[in-house]
């Protein structure tokens, strides 16, 4: 390497050696490297399709329903069970909350 006017050394981020910073290149990740560890642009890999809304449509929609599924404990006689605030007991099973 010769003295190369208004050029500079650098180290290259890579491999460590020291290259005039007019042959090394800036990687996309900020790095500055040499021309032997420089891999190129970007994989298109690194850009996936942006998301779009899908197409397909539902037959008859509907809207959702605030209704669900409560299991009262009852007595042998077919009565529900109460606190004593008169509320009803709730049984919730195993997997249902």
């Amino acid at each position: 390497m010769s003295y190369k006017s208004g050029d500079y050394y650098v180290i290259c981020d890579i491999c460590a050696f020291r290259y005039y910073r007019s042959e090394c290149v800036k990687t996309w990740d900020g790095l500055i490297v040499c021309p032997k560890c420089n891999d190129g642009p970007r994989s298109v890999l690194d850009f996936p399709p942006p998301l779009r809304p899908e197409r397909q449509t539902v037959p008859d929609p509907r809207p959702e329903n605030d209704l669900y599924v409560v299991h009262y404990l009852l007595t042998e006689d077919g009565g529900v069970l109460l606190t004593e605030d008169s509320e009803k007991i709730l049984r919730y099973w195993p997997g249902e909350e």
